[in-house]
């Protein structure tokens, strides 16, 4: 209905609000000092679109780059929050891809959540633990 339609919209000008303070803030990434760049890792300001119309805010460290081989992207974008590539947000700790660990620490605390959200393809599966 109508409310999905202002959610919808909402979502989008929210996100391309942020695409253009991040496009802007990645030319001037050089002039923040560490103070900031700390400051700005421990605060939830990154948006990512969940469930099609729903924004959640997330620290940095929690999020990752959409991107590499396909396999692999949807592997991560299936298990984690993806968003696209700025030079500030790599500069205040979003990742290209989890480490080891963060897909260590995944599985540990919710094999059955990893399990469903990869489906009942053994084969993704697999394909987390070979990483």
């Amino acid at each position: 209905g109508s409310r999905e339609v202002l959610l919808r919209e909402r979502c989008d000008a929210i996100e391309a609000a942020f695409d253009g303070v991040f496009n802007y803030l990645s030319t001037r990434t050089g002039e923040f000092d560490r103070k900031t760049i700390a400051t700005l890792r421990e605060n939830a300001f990154v948006p990512v679109r969940v469930e099609g119309d729903v924004l959640e805010w997330h620290l940095p460290r929690d999020v990752y780059f959409r991107g590499g081989e396909e396999g692999t992207t949807s592997l991560i974008s299936s298990l984690f929050r993806v968003i696209e590539f700025h030079p500030f947000l790599s500069a205040v700790g979003v990742k290209s891809e989890p480490s080891t660990s963060d897909l260590f620490q995944l599985l540990l605390s919710s094999p059955r959540d990893v399990l469903a959200k990869l489906g009942d393809s053994g084969e993704r599966y697999v394909s987390l633990l070979r990483r």
